[in-house]
């Protein structure tokens, strides 16, 4: 028979729900899309694979508005079943989350398996939130969720328990990586898991925004199809065709095939600005707003553009002076968009030359270097006026005292550097 699914993670609901209603429902409009392309194909199912909300407490309108792009799922008999990811697993201290809600009215099945003293345990759905294993079309669809510590470990354990005679799909909202300087939280070394293949048919993951599994990496049963829309505004520099869903054909033998769907976002333009040559805030500002008007020079867009300013080059002025509320706001009124945003990316501040020039062997003037080096930064950011120096001198001699092989707090000459220290941080700074 088969199984014909659609594999999505990352949906995001509810996010910008406080910064403006159209950027708001587009993470709507990009779940409905998946909704009406799995009505329209008749799939057997869509899985979830984490993050459906942006938070673990999503607001009551936030729900309602998930139930209803979720309800033509329900109407056409598709089964929808869904897991926790990092954003919106339920908290510690409560019984359930926004997800348990559309469990309970029947707009999807939440798989959740248990998990106590280190050891993950599988069981079949009891009722639409209890249960972490279920059947469809004789394929068996584990659900682990979100595990930011060992998830290989809890993998494996999974795997141990699924049915050696089906077909096996196994949701989780972890990240697969095939470096070991790539783990992090959350993170799982493909190394540890390959063993699976087999075991496991397809491996649906979540929590990374970009798309996994398409060239064949990690042999072709661990895919992930990055998010529904742009979530961060670093996405915005990578291609729309990154993001999007999975339309999954798993036959009876255990075989894939995937296709990958992007999804219609939000126009984003992405304009790299190099303010080396802007030395005034005027100049700054100039130089923001005209490579703007070249970014978004003979485009043309379905819907308001989001403007996303990446700040690079030799600052040559201080951050604090960044006008960056008034840039958006000119951008706003200049131009048809719907939300401008600036990031300082890799600029720095511009330092003397030949500051920097330090020779290594040449140990005795490296700590006045190091001074002169930091009281610049503290000139340039305009921090304790007038006693420069002595902030700076301050800063390296605590420096200085920690790379010491032995100190105490109680030593006299911390408590000199401390009480310099808090002399400054007591002064009153009307930029904070």
């Amino acid at each position: 028979m088969g199984l014909r699914f659609l594999h999505c993670a990352d949906v995001h609901l509810g996010k910008n729900y406080n910064q403006g209603e159209e950027r708001y429902l587009d993470y709507f409009r990009a779940l409905d899309s998946v909704v009406e392309y799995a009505v329209k194909g008749n799939v057997d199912a869509v899985f979830i694979a984490g993050d459906l909300f942006d938070e673990q407490s999503p607001s009551a309108q936030t729900i309602v508005l998930a139930a209803k792009s979720l309800r033509p799922l329900r109407e056409a008999g598709i089964r929808t079943v869904a897991i926790e990811g990092n954003h919106d697993r339920k908290k510690r201290t409560e019984s359930a989350c926004a997800l348990d809600i559309l469990a309970s009215e029947g707009y999807l099945q939440l798989l959740r398996p248990d998990i106590e003293n280190q050891s993950l345990g599988l069981a079949p759905v009891t009722n639409p939130v209890e249960g972490s294993l279920i059947s469809i079309n004789g394929v068996t669809i584990a659900g682990l969720g979100f595990i930011g510590h060992n998830p290989e470990k809890y993998l494996q354990q999974a795997a141990a328990q699924l049915p050696a005679d089906t077909p096996n799909v196994v949701l989780y909202h972890t990240m697969v990586v095939d470096k070991e300087d790539s783990i992090g939280y959350g993170y799982c070394l493909y190394s540890e898991i390959e063993d699976l293949k087999g075991r496991i048919s397809y491996l649906a993951l979540g929590h990374r925004h970009t798309r996994v599994g398409t060239k064949d990496e990690f042999d072709g049963w661990v895919l992930n199809p990055g998010s529904l829309e742009f979530v961060h505004p670093y996405d915005f520099r990578q291609s729309h065709d990154l993001r999007g869903f999975y339309d999954v054909t798993l036959q009876d033998d255990g075989s894939v095939s995937a296709e990958h769907i992007p999804t219609k976002k939000r126009p984003a333009v992405y304009i790299r600005v190099d303010v080396t040559d802007a030395s005034t805030v005027a100049a700054f500002t100039e130089a923001v707003l005209q490579a703007v008007e070249d970014g978004l020079k003979n485009e043309s867009f379905e819907r308001s553009p989001i403007v996303v300013m990446k700040i690079e080059g030799t600052l040559g002025i201080a951050r604090h002076l960044i006008p960056k509320a008034g840039l958006v706001q000119a951008i706003l009124e200049r131009h048809d968009v719907l939300h401008a945003e600036i990031v300082e990316g890799t600029a720095a501040r511009k330092t003397e030359g030949e500051l920097l020039l330090i020779d290594p062997t040449d140990l005795d003037n490296v700590a006045d270097r190091a001074r002169s080096i930091v009281k610049e930064i503290i000139t340039s950011e305009a921090i304790a006026p007038g006693r420069e120096q002595e902030l700076a001198d301050a800063i390296i001699d605590l420096k200085e005292r920690f790379a010491t092989d032995s100190y105490s707090l109680k030593d006299e000459h911390y408590i000199d550097i401390r009480k310099a220290l808090h002399e400054f941080a007591s002064e009153e700074d009307p930029e904070t």
